[in-house]
């Protein structure tokens, strides 16, 4: 993904080289660029519910596919996030034996990138800028006159839009608009 230039330049979750600190740097370097020239900013920061227990595996295999992702590899990929079982345990006793059907398995190497593959076409729906770590994101825009707010607007309407078909929803109580 990375050799083909298939991951957004954007996201800096889970990837060699970009961290948290890399994509702050990123982010106060936008706003300042903005706020030097005068200009003010809207920003809206957004959080995925449950991001890595909600990504719906038969989705992610297609975008994969798209992505050229085939053959063994893609059979390997579809064996270690499928096929899997879980219960719970209260006080002791335990349910019944569930299949998972979502969620990418945590604690592995594999886990978050395959989330990172799955939320990177979201970049695609909005022409403002977009700062992405993990399943937490900025959205923003510089606001001259209505119309970008307008504009802004959108783009949050087409987020809210990929989130629904990509059956991914975004965490209203962490989410905050600067």
């Amino acid at each position: 993904m990375i050799n083909n230039n298939f991951l957004s330049d954007y996201q800096h979750g889970f990837i060699r080289g970009r961290s948290c600190t890399t994509k702050m740097l990123l982010v106060v370097d936008k706003l300042s660029e903005i706020l030097d020239q005068g200009g003010a900013v809207d920003t809206i920061y957004l959080d995925i519910a449950k991001a890595f227990d909600s990504v719906p595996h038969e989705r992610l295999l297609l975008k994969l596919q798209c992505y050229g992702v085939n053959g063994c590899v893609l059979k390997w990929i579809r064996n270690f996030i499928t096929l899997r079982q879980q219960s719970v345990c209260v006080d002791g006793i335990y349910s019944a034996f569930v299949n998972v059907i979502s969620g990418v398995p945590q604690g592995s190497v594999r886990g978050p990138v395959l989330f990172v593959c799955y939320i990177n076409d979201m970049l695609e729906s909005v022409t403002s800028f977009l700062f992405m770590y993990a399943d937490d994101s900025k959205v923003g825009r510089q606001i001259l006159c209505e119309a970008d707010s307008h504009v802004l607007q959108s783009d949050l309407d087409n987020l809210c839009a990929w989130s629904k078909n990509w059956q991914l929803r975004f965490n209203l109580d962490k989410s905050k608009i600067l």
